[in-house]
């Protein structure tokens, strides 16, 4: 048979839905790349799936537009009208290819847009004569940034007299795709309910600017945050088919938050860091009892996945809480790969992110910036798990900060603090003073300086602006001294402007996921009137006395602090380190970090040998807020001359739990504790 013959009764044989004969064109050893079911390899696979065709579609014609044969090839341009087996419309342009050997197809591909066809992806989509059983659950397959283009799911929920929609996608023609399909069912929006705050999810939500769209707080921080960061990167890649203007949530719930709509209760679940910092599930129940779970990305199907955000242990203790707290009969509802799927991927998931982590754990070499050597390593021993390259751009990408990010100490302390900082100086250089905020300061953040102290994100933003209105041009930025932990970060700088002169900027953060949570300054501004402002040090402030049932904020700090100095003036260290010092206590200078109580008393103790004796002592600066002591002080002894000690504590349980200390002393060398800092 001529290939242009096998091509008019491929068409032919499809339009009658003789699926028998269809198939009896292709050759045993056929190949398929299919956009809907995938590669196929075989008649003997592809003769079931055909046999399916009937109860996926209660209607379906495709008709050739333009048809080009050459030899044993051919290329055809066609245009399907079908109808799901509930009768929702589908409308769709298509292209194949075709090659024949010995008058039979031995490989086919086709290409579209798989939008369209979500009707037919969802299993409870079935013909029946019998009342539909809602909620009926359909899966929509949306454009993804790189191959496989339709490899990110939404979800429509039809119930009897409206309809609710799970995640949206990243592509704008996807989302207007989204959109026409749930108002195909001629029934109102109820809302969006979002999973978590990665773009593929939520930036389709410019399609839903007129409905409800519900999500946590940690998953609407997080969305804003993303897409500060990789706006660029979407915009790259999908051109135009970015939306210029993102959307997002406008209805934040806390976990265990539920909504009724028709009679179907949807419940949130708040998973808290997995996949990304802040993953949720929304849960139905059918009236067989089965619950149906939307996880997002917590899961995937037989694709890779993304590791960026840095909390795999978390993710994996989610899913053995998923395994503990579903029965058997549970459908997942996953954001990457054929959907839903049962408990038992809950394993292969487990297995996939341990063998991440085995293949960073088994890297020899662990510095940062991690090499392309140790980036192969992972990505061979990953790929040995699952060797395809379904989405494998989600797990290559920007693989040497993902590595170092589960090094043992999270990332920080092993150079993430000094990308961190570098950042931050780069987007205020930039004057992009939102995206600072957004992305530098966690949703609880405070700055504490001699001052004033501004709590949350507004606060600090305003903080930031008038101090870059004070300063009108920085002329010189000089960065000094750096060091990191793995949860705190130490600078010293000179600054100088037109507006301030020269300034010793003297800072520290402490971090909490990956975001300042507690920026401490302990710069002096010739511009601050540090009497007025009640910073300047007094040696005739309140008693002891005074200061009893006082909060720290509220005076208690002073008394601490004082209590403090009174301990190691008379040599009572171990009480110092027993009643000041968090079990968990950390102490971070730029000569050394030390852990714990042990450690820490040694550090007091060398501290004072080194001095010999105190001859002087006096503080200059001082403030407190609710978790935060800060202070100033100049100190002479025998052993060290003068050193001008800047010192701050961040509280815990009443005690110290990092004790950050930016003081310079003269007997470190710290070109060789390599905390001088190196352009």
């Amino acid at each position: 048979m001529y290939m242009s013959e096998v091509i008019r009764k491929y068409y032919e044989y499809a339009n009658e839905g003789n699926w028998d004969a269809w198939c009896a064109l292709f050759a045993d050893d056929m190949v398929m790349d299919e956009q809907l079911a995938g590669h196929v390899d075989g008649l003997a696979r592809l003769r079931p799936m055909m046999g399916g065709m009937k109860t996926m579609y209660s209607k379906f014609q495709n008709v050739p537009k333009k048809i080009i044969v050459k030899d044993d090839e051919a290329a055809v341009i066609s245009h399907i009208s079908a109808a799901s087996a509930a009768g929702a419309p589908i409308e769709a342009d298509v292209m194949n290819y075709f090659r024949m050997d010995e008058g039979k197809i031995v490989y086919m591909s086709n290409f579209h847009d798989s939008g369209p066809f979500a009707p037919i992806l969802n299993s409870d989509d079935v013909a029946t004569t019998e009342p539909k059983a809602f909620p009926i659950i359909h899966r929509f397959p949306g454009r993804f940034m790189e191959l496989p283009r339709d490899h990110v799911n939404a979800y429509i929920i039809e119930l009897e007299n409206s309809v609710m929609v799970i995640d949206t996608t990243l592509a704008l023609s996807s989302a207007r795709e989204l959109r026409a399909m749930a108002n195909s069912f001629e029934k109102p929006i109820q809302a969006v309910l979002l999973t978590h705050g990665h773009p593929d999810h939520y930036t389709g939500l410019v399609a839903f600017g007129d409905v409800p769209r519900i999500a946590s707080q940690g998953c609407l921080d997080f969305a804003r945050q993303e897409d500060m960061v990789k706006a660029d990167t979407a915009s790259g890649f999908l051109g135009e088919d970015y939306p210029p203007t993102r959307i997002f949530p406008d209805k934040i719930i806390e976990d265990g938050y539920t909504c009724v709509y028709d009679g179907v209760t949807f419940t949130f679940q708040d998973l808290g860091p997995a996949e990304s910092p802040s993953d949720g599930m929304w849960i139905i129940e059918k009236k067989d009892g089965v619950k149906h779970a939307f996880i997002g990305d917590v899961m995937a199907s037989d694709c890779h996945c993304f590791f960026r955000d840095g909390h795999t242990v978390q993710w994996n203790q989610v899913l053995e809480r998923l395994r503990t707290q579903f029965d058997d009969s549970v459908r997942f509802y996953i954001g990457h790969g054929e959907s839903p799927v049962g408990k038992e991927m809950i394993n292969w998931q487990l297995g996939y992110n341990r063998a991440f982590l085995d293949a960073v754990e088994d890297l020899e070499d662990k510095t940062v910036p991690v090499s392309q050597a140790s980036q192969d390593a992972v990505l061979t021993k990953v790929k040995a798990y699952l060797p395809n390259e379904a989405t494998l751009f989600l797990l290559a990408y920007e693989l040497g900060e993902t590595i170092a990010l589960h090094f043992p100490n999270k990332g920080f302390g092993v150079g993430q603090g000094r990308q961190f900082y570098l950042e931050q100086l780069g987007l205020i250089g930039q004057g992009k003073i939102d995206q600072l905020i957004q992305l530098h300061y966690h949703p609880d953040a405070a700055i504490v300086t001699f001052d004033g102290i501004h709590h949350g994100r507004p606060a600090i933003k305003e903080y930031v602006m008038d101090t870059l209105r004070r300063h009108q041009k920085v002329t010189s930025l000089v960065n000094e001294y750096f060091t990191e932990s793995e949860d705190v970060i130490l600078f010293r700088a000179t600054v100088t402007s037109e507006g301030r002169g020269t300034i010793d900027a003297q800072d520290a953060f402490f971090m909490k996921d990956g975001q300042i949570l507690r920026h401490i300054a302990l710069t002096l501004v010739p511009d601050a009137d540090y009497e007025a402002l009640g910073t300047r040090w007094k040696d005739d402030g309140p008693s002891a006395e005074e200061l009893q049932g006082k909060a720290l904020g509220e005076g208690l700090g002073r008394l601490f602090y004082q209590e403090q100095l009174e301990l190691i003036g008379s040599g009572q260290i171990d009480k110092l380190v027993e009643d000041h010092y968090h079990p968990d206590a950390v102490i971070v200078t730029f000569d050394g970090i030390h852990h714990g109580r042990p450690a820490i008393k040694n550090y007091v103790m060398d501290t004072l040998n080194r001095h010999q004796k105190v001859t002087y002592l006096a503080t200059e600066f001082f403030a407190e807020s609710e978790d935060v002591i800060i202070f100033r002080a100049t100190v002479k002894s025998e052993g060290r001359g003068t050193i001008n000690a800047q010192d701050a504590f961040l509280m815990k349980d009443g005690k110290i739990f990092r004790h950050i200390a930016l003081t310079l002393v003269p007997d470190a060398d710290y070109e060789k504790l390599g905390t001088r800092w190196k352009d």
